[in-house]
C-alpha cells in the first residue's frame, strides 16, 4: 500500500505538474496571442498611417501638377498673345512699308517724267537753236559768197 500511495502521490504530483505546465502553456498562448494581435494592430495602424501619408502626398502632388499645368497654360496663352501681337505689328509695318514704297515709286516716276520732259524740252530747244544757227550760218555763208563774188 505504501508503494501504491507513493505511486499515487507521484501520479498526483505528475498530474499537478502537467496541469501547471498546461496552465503555463495556456498563459503563454494567451500572451503570444495578445502579442500577435497587438503586432497585427500595430501593423494595421502603420499601414493606415502609410496609406494616409501616401494619400496626402498624392493629393499634394495632384495640386502641384494642377498648379504647374495652369502655369504652363498661362505661359502658352501669353506666348500665343505675344506671337499674335508681333504678327499684327509686323503686318502693320509691312503695310506701311508697302504704302511708303508705292508713294516713293510714284514720286520717282513723277520725277523721271519731269526730268524726261525737261530733257526733251532742252533737246527740242537745242535742236531749234542748232537749226537756227545752221540757217544763220548758211545765210551768212551765202551773203559772204555773194559779197566775194562767187
Amino acid at each position: 500500500m505504501a508503494a501504491r500511495a507513493e505511486g499515487n502521490d507521484s501520479l498526483k504530483k505528475a498530474l499537478h505538474e502537467a496541469e501547471m505546465e498546461i496552465r503555463q502553456l495556456h498563459a503563454t498562448i494567451g500572451a503570444l496571442r495578445h502579442e500577435l494581435e497587438q503586432q497585427r494592430a500595430d501593423k494595421e495602424e502603420a499601414i493606415q498611417q502609410a496609406v494616409a501619408g501616401a494619400q496626402g502626398e498624392i493629393k499634394q502632388l495632384h495640386g502641384t501638377v494642377r498648379a504647374l499645368r495652369d502655369e504652363l497654360e498661362s505661359l502658352q496663352a501669353s506666348k500665343h498673345d505675344a506671337v499674335q501681337k508681333v504678327n499684327a505689328d509686323a503686318a502693320i509695318e509691312i503695310t506701311d512699308m508697302r504704302r511708303t514704297a508705292t508713294v516713293l515709286r510714284d514720286q520717282m516716276e513723277t520725277l523721271k517724267r519731269d526730268c524726261d520732259d525737261r530733257v526733251a524740252g532742252i533737246e527740242r530747244t537745242a535742236r531749234g537753236e542748232l537749226k537756227e544757227l545752221q540757217d544763220t550760218a548758211r545765210h551768212l555763208r551765202l551773203e559772204l559768197e555773194k559779197a566775194h563774188g562767187r
